[in-house]
């Protein structure tokens, strides 16, 4: 009897290792909770991601948001560059200010972009986080011509990085 008792137990001891290696109901809610959390980060990243915007698409910067008008005029002879920031909510609150030669011109919100008129030349265009958001600062030089069409420029956040690249017109 003893010895069959003992059997038993054992035998279920090994049933129930079967068990939870083939089908594990304690693991079905962990399966669950694990595929909730990735579709939950999903939705996250998601949010926080920005689209670039054709410059056509963007709005005009309002006029309080115009640090410095004197390029925003067309004068004879410039070269046009647009900087455009990207649509989405990541870092929606935080501006985007944009300098050339170390010049502030305009800030930017999200969906927003800024004409500029410049001399013919090298140029420096920075871009550059407002208010309280922590993010670095990105800057390209670009050859600035009056022959061809505007010189198109990206900005917008990359996780704790502002972006400025070239962008499609």
């Amino acid at each position: 009897m003893a010895g069959s008792a003992a059997q038993a137990g054992s035998d279920r001891r090994g049933l129930s290792g079967l068990s939870r290696g083939r089908h594990d109901p304690a693991g079905a809610p962990r399966a669950a909770a694990a595929a909730c959390a990735a579709a939950a980060a999903g939705l996250l990243l998601a949010g926080c991601a920005t689209s670039a915007i054709p410059a056509g698409e963007a709005l005009p910067v309002p006029a309080g948001h115009v640090i410095d008008a004197r390029l925003l005029a067309p004068a004879s002879r410039c070269a046009r560059v647009v900087v455009v920031r990207d649509r989405g909510s990541f870092r929606r609150a935080c501006g985007i200010r944009i300098s050339v030669d170390q010049a502030p011109v305009a800030t930017l919100d999200a969906g927003e972009k800024v004409a500029m008129c410049l001399a013919p030349g090298e140029h420096v265009i920075d871009a550059a986080r407002t208010g309280d958001c922590d993010a670095t600062a990105a800057k390209v030089l670009i050859q600035a011509s009056v022959a061809g069409a505007a010189e198109t420029l990206r900005t917008g956040y990359s996780g704790r990085s502002v972006i400025l690249e070239s962008a499609p017109p």
